[in-house]
């Protein structure tokens, strides 16, 4: 039996003591997950439900699909209540997933990442959030690409609704940046702002304009 190599984040501190969270592969495409100085206590995690939390830290947001609480006295952080660690080593952990240092966890192009990030627009009851589920990319031969994604979309005082967006990126020039593995950064902030304003457009335009009634199934 492999044993695994456990990951920790850099800003836990040097050495091979037990001071940090850390991850490691598992069978499956998943991934483990515990708290140094407890290793008997594990989480597995699938692709989404890692994708999502590593999201929600980066964006500074609770979890929904991970259930993180912290003590009374803010000194304890539970995740799911399996995995307890303290809130210094919480906060070197969140340090590292911001600084990219476990996103090889979840696999895909930079891109692919950035573009799987859930995000919010609007503000006050004109407030929309498209939670992301998942994100498949399919980079064709004439350097196109279909964009599906899975979606949680809440807004203020309304049940959330569960959709399926599919946009055709015809965009030639982009090509290079979903594919890479080093994308340069302002292109690849240029990529994320414009489908993201496409799919601003579909959310808002859906109801009465055919075209982007096409791009969206609702699941639920």
């Amino acid at each position: 039996m492999t044993t695994p190599e456990w990951q920790k984040s850099s800003f836990s501190g040097g050495g091979e003591g037990n001071n940090c969270i850390e991850l490691a592969p598992a069978p499956g495409n998943r991934t483990r997950l515990r708290e140094s100085d407890t290793p008997a206590d594990e989480l597995t995690l699938d692709t989404d439900r890692l994708t999502h939390l590593l999201d929600a830290v980066k964006d500074g947001r609770a979890p929904e699909l991970v259930d993180v609480t912290f003590s009374p006295d803010g000194e304890l952080v539970h995740l799911d209540a399996t995995v307890t660690t303290t809130r210094a080593k919480w906060n070197a952990f969140v340090r590292g997933v911001r600084a990219g240092e476990f996103d090889q966890f979840v696999g895909g192009t930079p891109a692919e990442r950035e573009l799987g990030r859930s995000y919010s627009t609007g503000k006050g009851d004109g407030a929309v959030r498209f939670e992301v589920e998942g994100l498949d990319v399919e980079c064709r031969a004439d350097r196109t690409a279909l964009l599906t994604y899975r979606l949680t979309v809440a807004r203020p005082e309304l049940a959330p609704e569960r959709w399926e967006f599919t946009l055709h990126w015809d965009d030639k020039s982009f090509a290079d940046v979903l594919t890479s593995s080093d994308p340069e950064p302002e292109r690849l902030r240029q990529l994320v702002h414009l489908v993201r304003s496409l799919m601003d457009e579909w959310w808002a335009t859906k109801g009465h304009n055919r075209r982007s009634a096409k791009m969206g199934r609702r699941l639920s």
